[in-house]
């Protein structure tokens, strides 16, 4: 079906279906396409062989913020079947925007929080910081946890010392 040609328009893998895609207005506002210098008939798109045939439309309101994908499916067969599916999409501005990227922000922090204090609560040998980096220590021990443990280990790690 690769090499195959309908429409003049070799197949193109969409959602993982190889599909011949065409531009609607091509097909509705012309009688005839031209293509690899044949002209074709539109009326001919859909013939006898076709199985399906799925319209898309995208459209977008500037002055509310919604952008709407419209898509119309008919199957054809001993009967013909149709379904349509409309979604609607509101993009963020102004107070919604800062809010949202507000809640964002904050749970990162409170994720990063936590993986800190999951990796703390491993009760690993941390004594190779103290050569490596010894203000990593310092911000991990003293600044972002205190946990017991860790204080114990630090007190011990001063008195070998």
């Amino acid at each position: 079906m690769a090499s195959q040609k309908f429409f003049g328009r070799t197949p193109i893998e969409l959602k993982g279906a190889l599909v011949f895609a065409e531009f609607m207005q091509t097909i509705v506002e012309s009688k005839i396409v031209v293509r690899d210098l044949e002209p074709i008939e539109t009326q001919s798109f859909i013939d006898s062989q076709t199985r399906e045939v799925q319209i898309s439309m995208t459209g977008f309101s500037a002055q509310y913020g919604i952008a709407s994908c419209i898509t119309v499916t008919a199957v054809f067969g001993t009967d013909m079947r149709a379904s349509w599916n409309i979604e609607h999409l509101q993009s963020l501005e102004g107070a919604e925007l800062s809010q949202y990227t507000t809640c964002i922000v904050i749970g990162l922090v409170l994720a990063c929080v936590i993986a800190i204090e999951k990796i703390l609560d491993l009760n690993l040998d941390w004594s190779w910081l103290t050569g490596v980096w010894p203000a990593a220590r310092y911000l991990l021990f003293s600044t972002l946890v205190a946990n017991p443990k860790l204080e114990k280990r630090d007190q011990q790690d001063d008195r070998r010392q």
